[in-house]
């Protein structure tokens, strides 16, 4: 199994704003106790389907052996280094430029991630379980979604003591987790250091022709 054949399929799917758009007004209309959605039902099915898949890899990831992982872990620093995280943000930038020139800085920019899981995107997964067993993940899922498509608010079915707010939320950081594993792959890590070897090699010629 190659799991970023799954990757490339979300993406290929949604980009990662059309994620987050999806994901809010498919929580919305769970919350609402009517039918509010923006999207037309079958892609809120759609949308239920790539992210209950999306939990099933990240299941299956978060139980291999470190020597089995996408990549290498590697250790993170205590604190995160700021250089390092800047060069991480550097690599989404190129890769969504390159991808999606209409889309603007902000949009590309994992803002529900904290650091360390803009560094290491399996701390997501790992969290992810230790709040819910996968059964438990997918009942919820499957709950909102008949309430999105229905008139039915969500609270009726899971109990007013439920947090869809920070379901949501969740739901984008396994989203953005994704994204940045994807896009962090050792092939594009490699493209993006020839492009700023590149990159400093014509800045060096320019001011060497200014001097």
């Amino acid at each position: 199994m190659d799991p970023y054949v799954a990757m490339d399929h979300f993406f290929q799917c949604k980009n990662l704003v059309d994620f987050r758009k999806a994901i809010d007004d498919f929580f919305h209309s769970a919350c609402a106790g009517t039918c509010t959605l923006e999207q037309e039902p079958v892609d809120a099915l759609f949308l239920y389907e790539l992210l209950e898949k999306m939990l099933e890899l990240a299941y299956i990831l978060t139980g291999q052996k470190d020597n089995e992982l996408l990549y290498e872990r590697r250790p993170l620093k205590q604190p995160v280094a700021e250089m390092d995280v800047i060069d991480r943000l550097g690599l989404l930038k190129f890769h969504y430029e390159k991808r999606y020139v209409h889309i603007g800085s902000w949009d590309y920019f994992p803002r529900q991630l904290t650091p360390e899981e803009l560094m290491d995107p399996y701390l997501v997964f790992k969290s992810l379980f230790e709040l819910h067993a996968l059964p438990e993940w997918r009942d919820e899922l499957k709950m909102c979604l008949e309430s999105a498509i229905s008139r039915q608010s969500v609270y009726e079915s899971m109990g007013d003591e439920s947090n869809v707010y920070m379901t949501s939320i969740l739901v984008k950081k396994l989203v953005e987790a994704f994204f940045v594993l994807y896009t962090a792959r050792p092939a594009k890590e490699e493209e993006y250091a020839q492009y700023k070897l590149q990159e400093e090699k014509q800045i060096a010629a320019e001011i060497s022709e200014e001097g």
